[in-house]
């Protein structure tokens, strides 16, 4: 409301490697690691790194120090770069580096096979970004299945997660609104959906950035038979 009646926009900058632990270097040139906690904390909040290439136009400045590996040759910035690829978030700024795909296979067996030509200060990083791109591939993936309706394909996707990292496929925004895969189905009008995303975890209880639950309009109860399932839900669950 406040920017409707005020104008302007909001700007975000956030230095993703300033705004995490990292290992440092003593005046004697030895290796700092990371305590137990920061660990902890770096291991948690790494796989969520990706959501606001996913979520928010993306412009991309390839100019590196010099020095440093290039742009095209970083794994990390690769990650980045196929992440808001597969979020269509490139066309508006940069759309030369966005990764042409003829479909979501294409693009997956093409994306193993490049990140391991690209370069990582640490080699144990290249496993971990196989895993958070694979895991964006199937969240582009049951966000098109919910688009589809497809009820089969929702469980297929659902099924290759658990623990963890099904909670976050299921939890995590998947646009600008701050929407998740549970408010995609109720909007889609996709009831099945709805109660299958219910029962593999997805919870009922969180908000977009307007402070809408997935049954609610500008905090109005939505209509429609996927709406009032998640209602008749959320009001059976103590």
């Amino acid at each position: 409301c406040w920017k409707s009646i005020t104008g302007g926009s909001e700007v975000l900058v956030f230095f993703d490697f300033m705004s995490l632990p990292q290992e440092g270097i003593s005046d004697s040139g030895e290796r700092i690691l990371r305590t137990s906690e920061e660990k902890e904390t770096f291991g948690r909040c790494l796989p969520y790194m990706g959501s606001l290439y996913s979520m928010f136009p993306v412009l991309v400045c390839a100019e590196v120090a010099e020095g440093v590996a290039s742009y095209e040759t970083s794994g990390w910035c690769f990650l980045e770069r196929s992440i808001a690829t597969l979020g269509h978030q490139l066309h508006t700024y940069s759309p030369q580096f966005s990764i042409a795909y003829a479909s979501l296979d294409d693009f997956l067996v093409t994306f193993n096979a490049e990140l391991q030509g690209k370069v990582f200060f640490e080699e144990e990083d290249r496993r971990v970004c196989e895993t958070i791109g694979h895991d964006y591939v199937l969240k582009r993936r049951l966000v098109d299945a919910i688009q589809a309706k497809d009820l089969d394909g929702v469980g297929t996707i659902i099924g290759e997660l658990d623990g963890e990292r099904l909670q976050s496929l299921l939890d995590r925004p998947i646009d600008d609104l701050q929407n998740t895969m549970l408010h995609k189905a109720v909007m889609n009008g996709f009831e099945a959906g709805a109660q299958a995303l219910i029962h593999h975890g997805a919870k009922i209880a969180l908000r977009n950035l307007r402070g809408d639950l997935a049954d609610q309009w500008f905090m109005w109860p939505r209509l429609g038979r996927a709406a009032a399932a998640v209602r008749k839900i959320r009001h059976e669950v103590p």
